[in-house]
């Protein structure tokens, strides 16, 4: 077990972690604990945790030093609980959790990362021969095709977690906020083990301890493989493997990155697309990053259909001329506004049957005319929609125009839900608490080990959209020089339980089986003969399974 001081001061949150062994609290910046008030001396007093035992000592403080309201003269031993008050300042001692008192995720590229504690590791013979068999050779293909470091840092981490018996496997890249490049599975207190490989940070952990010689040999075959792509250059005539002008902060899981991709490639083409998905997936994150790519100086519009009740919703999309109601002025509507540009309709499966074929006929005419006008006017945008129904059975239920859908859906493409996106938990994260903590000027070190565990393993309802809400909740009650414990987040993401993933094994066998399929697929991209062979199954058994999870075969 270990402790922190915790409690606030003038409406700023304070918690310090306390270290094994000596640490000083004062308001000097070279002291282990500081707090940077006036009533705290430079060198205030001395903390240390040894054998399980927290004392507290005075170092001759100019305000002194109290515990439990009574005035400190010499070492005291303190529990969880405690008060302390140096000056004027009042902190009680804190347990930490297991897993709360070490980085998980590194916000702050100066502050120091917790070294891992190392382990014994063994590896089975087939392990390495599936590895050396079946992973490797396609990999060092793809690099003689030419990777940069970042794209073979994650193909090798896919390739590893795919042939070793792994439970943890993390790697990131040196730099502002050292980025996540590859994450899968759940770290386990004391038996990760850790190597900076030039600029690129490895971290893993096997399902059985043994020799951790064999540990050192993964490790140095992963340093051999990013040596190759520090020599591989890209040719003249080759496509980057990254989209171009990714959102902040770009994806890293495999299945978005081949998304955007071949976003990038559609975005150009002026055709119609269809954006499915859960809420809070960044369909609209989507929309504008096709827009961007195609002509970002064209004007872009957005609504949402599902926020406006079927009146209102016509004068917004077509316009309204003058006189119509008292008091109401001409406007044009969206798709006037959109003319020459891109049209959103987001949550375009909740429109009446009404609006669905004055949508149609605008299409069709590329003209519209306005609520109570007569005049047709120029309207012709690129339509990009967005729904989270399932719109064929829409069509088969005479909800939804099959000639509309027909319309909108040129391109389609589905965005998985985040709980399948194991690898951008920790990016994102990441990111939308720097940002929040941006805007309160503080500066957090980070999250930590148990809190990066919970959100792992947290299913995400709501997506990405529920994420950045609880990452700006948490940032609330941050301090200077905090780190995210899982004390900090929900009571629903704190307490999930492994089996809450799914509700029956089936649903959480589709779930597994989704992710390898579009892993693979986006390993092989898009190549579904390619792709069933890694996958030791026939071409037809991959489509028909495919159709099965409602993935894509494109």
């Amino acid at each position: 077990m270990t402790y922190r001081l915790a409690g606030e001061h003038d409406g700023q949150v304070i918690r310090l972690l306390i270290a094994c062994g000596e640490s000083v609290l004062g308001s000097a910046g070279d002291c282990a604990l500081i707090l940077s008030l006036p009533t705290v001396s430079r060198r205030h007093a001395r903390l240390t945790f040894a054998d399980g035992r927290l004392t507290v000592e005075d170092l001759d403080s100019s305000n002194g030093s109290r515990v439990n309201g009574q005035r400190l003269e010499a070492a005291t031993a303190v529990k969880a609980g405690d008060c302390l008050q140096f000056g004027d300042v009042v902190l009680n001692v804190e347990s930490v959790a297991e897993g709360d008192d070490q980085l998980g995720a590194r916000l702050d590229p100066g502050e120091t990362r917790a070294a891992a504690a190392e382990a014994g590791l063994t590896l089975a013979p087939m392990a390495l021969d599936r590895l050396a068999l079946d992973h490797l050779p396609q990999l060092l293909t793809e690099i003689g095709a030419g990777l940069d470091l970042p794209e073979l840092a994650r193909q090798t981490g896919e390739k590893l977690w795919r042939a070793l018996p792994l439970q943890w496997l993390r790697i990131t890249a040196s730099g502002a906020g050292d980025p996540v490049l590859f994450v899968n599975g759940q770290p386990q207190e004391g038996q990760t083990i850790s190597r900076q490989l030039g600029r690129v940070g490895v971290e893993l952990a096997f399902e059985q301890a043994g020799l951790p010689a064999r540990a050192e040999r993964v490790f140095d075959l992963i340093a051999a493989l990013l040596a190759l792509a520090r020599d591989t250059g890209h040719t003249a005539d080759r496509a980057p493997k990254t989209p171009p002008g990714l959102p902040d902060p770009a994806p890293l899981d495999a299945e978005m990155q081949r998304i955007y991709r071949r976003a990038a490639r559609a975005a150009g083409s002026g055709i119609s697309v269809l954006i499915r998905g859960e809420s809070g997936t960044g369909k609209e994150l989507m929309a504008r990053y096709l827009h961007r790519l195609s002509d970002p100086d064209a004007p872009f519009v957005a609504i949402n259909c599902a926020a406006l009740p079927t009146d209102l919703l016509e004068s917004e999309l077509f316009g309204i001329e003058r006189g119509v109601a008292t008091g109401v002025e001409e406007r044009p509507g969206c798709f006037e506004q959109a003319h020459g540009g891109i049209l959103f309709l987001d949550e375009i499966g909740d429109m009446a049957a009404e609006t669905q074929a004055r949508i149609l006929r605008v299409l069709q005419e590329g003209e519209v005319l306005r609520v109570g006008g007569s005049k047709p006017r120029p309207a012709r945008p690129r339509i990009i929609s967005a729904t989270n129904r399932n719109i064929e059975q829409m069509v088969e239920r005479g909800l939804f125009r099959i000639d509309l859908l027909h319309r909108i859906a040129g391109w389609e493409l589905t965005l998985p839900p985040l709980r399948e996106r194991h690898g951008d938990i920790a990016n994102l994260a990441l990111y939308f608490l720097g940002q929040y903590c941006r805007e309160r000027n503080i500066r957090v070190r980070g999250i930590s080990q148990r809190a990066l565990a919970c959100l792992l393993r947290y299913h995400w309802p709501g997506n990405v959209r529920e994420l950045q809400q609880e990452m700006h909740r948490v940032a609330v009650f941050l301090g200077d020089g905090d780190m995210l414990a899982s004390e900090d987040l929900r009571a629903a993401i704190r307490n999930t339980d492994h089996a809450e993933t799914g509700t029956t094994l089936e649903a959480r066998m589709a779930v597994a089986e989704r992710t390898i399929i579009r892993q693979t697929m986006a390993e092989t991209e898009g190549n579904m003969s390619r792709a069933a062979e890694q996958l030791g199954i026939a071409r037809s058994t991959l489509y028909r399974r495919m159709a099965q999870l409602g993935l894509e075969s494109d």
